[in-house]
């Protein structure tokens, strides 16, 4: 089984015959020893953030509400993104930032004031921002999926590692203190033993399953299309993509697979240190090779460890939804909001909210939250900003950084293949392939279509 250090240690060996010809380059050689990450001599941090949407927002308001922070620049290819962040900061009483649409001159202009980066693009610019970053040494927050492919989360884990640099997924539950709690209880035996697990989401709320091509429209004059494309191939604008419903477009995004499940598989895979699958199997009623799914069903087979043994982890998107547990009493309904986890123990069952926000054992309860067993796993001070700002002033491993975040986005990853293929793919993960399979192994990397821009 591959484990979360071994990931980032995997793949210097693999030649050009492999997952690595053609394309984008090589494998950066993989630090012997990760660096530790160099405290800045000042104490205010100096960010760019990177992509205004909803997310990016959302980023840059936590950040700002975080001690020590100061925003040096702004970037989005939608000039108006940029003109409503810079009225919030204005309303937080921040000075105003420099205002770019092409992420390259943030770098190329304001690299010298900028220690760290905040990426909220679409999935398909995740890589290119955030590698321009690590290029240059500065620290990185990513939104999830870290990145649209393996090969870019591999390329990129390793190089933030050897960089010395902090960095942090956007997984917001990774700071949860109740996935500690249940870690704790699983490990004092109140679960027993766990051999499955179900999890599912709400999501898409967008448009999926298209079969036509998006139509071109006018575009926006305030947006600068050309930079929004980034490496994907050159084509005109449409408001069937951007700026809203990319995630859909398997060129764009990753899907509800890629847009939810590294919050809702978080506190299993930190329960029970998954590790890499041995198999993953996708059932989809609509398969095409433009869009994802509506709807899906996605079953990940893990082997066993030295602590349990092997879990079988499902997935449910779009109108799917997994069985009613049993031990649920008739009369609590079955929560269908954005989506959590079932985890189904030989002496209890217990549920978990999106992020692992809630959790609750579906018998004892009370009894058992009365009389918990011991802590045993430190909580976190705060949240993943708070977090990801503090690592970096004290010099260390932020609780979402990479050598966490990395093999938990490949889970994803791997499950977004499975659903653009729709049957099983067998996993070897020390080799970073799966098992003869020339048509799957294509898609573990972005093709670029565009020079000029990382992929």
């Amino acid at each position: 089984m591959q484990t979360r250090r071994e990931f980032l240690k995997i793949g210097a060996a693999l030649t050009a015959g492999t997952l690595l010809a053609g394309g984008c380059s090589h494998w950066l050689p993989v630090p012997e020893e990760k660096k530790t990450p160099e405290p800045p001599k000042k104490k205010t941090l100096n960010l760019a953030f990177f992509g205004l949407g909803v997310m990016g927002m959302a980023d840059l308001e936590a950040l700002l509400h975080v001690k020590g922070v100061r925003v040096v620049a702004l970037c989005d290819p939608d000039s108006r993104r940029c003109v409503r962040a810079q009225r919030l900061l204005k309303k937080l009483n921040f000075p105003e930032a420099e205002i770019f649409s092409d992420y390259r001159k943030v770098f190329d202009n304001t690299r010298e004031r900028i220690d760290g980066a905040v990426v909220a693009t679409p999935d398909h610019s995740h890589f290119a921002v955030a590698m321009e970053a690590v290029m240059r040494k500065k620290h990185i927050f990513v939104e999830k999926p870290v990145c649209r492919t393996i090969d870019q989360m591999r390329r990129l884990a390793r190089a933030a590692a050897e960089a010395g640099i902090v960095t942090q997924a956007g997984n917001q539950g990774a700071a949860s203190q109740h996935i500690r709690s249940a870690k704790e209880w699983y490990e004092a035996g109140i679960l027993g033993e766990v051999r499955e697990i179900h999890a599912w989401t709400n999501r898409p709320t967008w448009p999926q399953g298209m079969t036509e091509p998006a139509v071109a429209d006018p575009c926006p004059t305030t947006l600068d299309w050309n930079v929004w494309l980034g490496a994907s191939r050159e084509r005109p604008y449409s408001k069937a993509i951007a700026p809203t419903n990319w995630r859909g477009w398997i060129e764009y995004g990753t899907g509800a697979l890629g847009d939810m499940a590294q919050h809702i598989l978080n506190p299993a895979y930190f329960i029970f240190d998954l590790g890499a699958p041995e198999s993953v199997e996708a059932e989809a009623p609509t398969v095409t090779p433009l869009a994802f799914p509506i709807a899906s069903k996605v079953t990940y087979h893990f082997p066993g460890n030295e602590r349990r043994g092997p879990i079988k982890l499902v997935w449910y998107d779009g109108n799917r939804m997994p069985p009613r547990p049993e031990d649920l009493p008739a009369n609590v309904p079955f929560p269908n909001g954005i989506g959590g986890s079932i985890i189904y123990g030989e002496k209890n069952t217990m549920m978990l909210g999106s992020s692992g926000e809630t959790m609750r054992l579906l018998r004892d309860y009370d009894t058992i939250r009365a009389n918990p067993p011991p802590k045993k796993y430190p909580r976190i001070r705060g949240n993943i900003y708070r977090n990801w700002v503090e690592s970096i002033q004290a010099g260390k491993t932020a609780v979402s950084g990479f050598d966490y975040a990395a093999p938990l986005t490949e889970i994803v990853l791997l499950g977004v293949i499975a659903q653009q293929l729709n049957r099983r793919l067998e996993w070897d993960g020390a080799r970073g392939l799966f098992k003869n399979d020339p048509e799957a192994n294509a898609l573990l990397k972005a093709v670029p279509a565009r020079p000029g821009f990382l992929c």
